[in-house]
């Protein structure tokens, strides 16, 4: 379904399991919606998980996402009666990508974090370069998490949560045998990943899809910046402020 040249994006099974969200798509209020727009965009009904697999899939379009929450949390979604009876105006939010290059030929983009680690449970050794700045690491795993991302997979070993309008990055060691402890970077930083010593096979996931997987013995080398490209969110600007304390929350801040 494309009115207004937009993309309605929703799952199966939240179709299938969500009475509300069957009942809002099957509305023509959808039609009065993206046509207030005036702009195509990528309108995302269901939650978290959704809005990711949107970004992953159409971030590259450079068109704005519209997200409404149809489950328990929507982090960076509206809430449903922010949009509906009544349509309000929106603005735009910028969020930043990640562009990940792999010996430069391949180009991904991550929105939340970049996850590097073996698969056989091995302790992995790595060198990172971060413009003038050089270092090793040695253990599990290392996550490169933005201040979205920075809320789920980069706390839980052990990195404090960044509120979500933060212009860093976090690097984050995964059951650190090295003297390496996080890191908040610059975000206009470039980070060079290479694996060194017994180079055990590594895995590389984007938001939680592996996107890149190593045999025994093969050179790795990941190259990291922010993309010029943003992830662009519209967001009820009348809510503008209840947005900001709802994000904040969602991250544990208290507001």
């Amino acid at each position: 379904m494309k009115p207004h040249n937009s993309l309605v994006y929703y799952d199966k099974y939240s179709f299938e399991r969500n009475a509300g969200l069957r009942e809002f798509i099957e509305n023509t209020f959808i039609d009065a919606l993206l046509e207030s727009i005036k702009e195509q965009c990528i309108l995302v009904l269901g939650g978290d998980g959704t809005m990711l697999r949107a970004i992953r899939e159409h971030s590259k379009k450079d068109i704005p996402f519209l997200g409404i929450n149809f489950w328990h949390k929507g982090f960076l979604l509206n809430h449903t009666q922010w949009v509906y009876p009544d349509i309000p105006e929106f603005e735009t939010r910028p969020y930043p990508l990640l562009e990940v290059r792999n010996n430069w030929h391949n180009i991904w983009n991550a929105f939340n974090d970049i996850n590097i680690y073996s698969p056989e449970w091995k302790a992995i050794s790595l060198h990172i370069d971060i413009w003038s700045g050089q270092t090793e690491f040695w253990g599990d795993g290392l996550i490169l998490a933005t201040p979205a991302g920075s809320t789920g997979h980069s706390q839980s070993y052990g990195w404090p949560i960044l509120p979500h309008s933060n212009k860093s990055l976090v690097l984050t060691p995964k059951g650190n045998i090295s003297p390496q402890k996080p890191k908040s970077l610059d975000d206009t930083r470039k980070i060079t990943i290479r694996n060194i010593g017994r180079q055990y096979p590594l895995w590389v996931n984007l938001d939680g899809e592996q996107i890149l997987k190593t045999e025994l013995k093969e050179s790795l080398k990941l190259e990291i910046k922010k993309s010029q490209r943003e992830v662009r969110l519209l967001i009820a600007g009348t809510r503008r402020n209840d947005w900001d304390n709802k994000v904040l929350g969602e991250q544990g801040f208290s507001v």
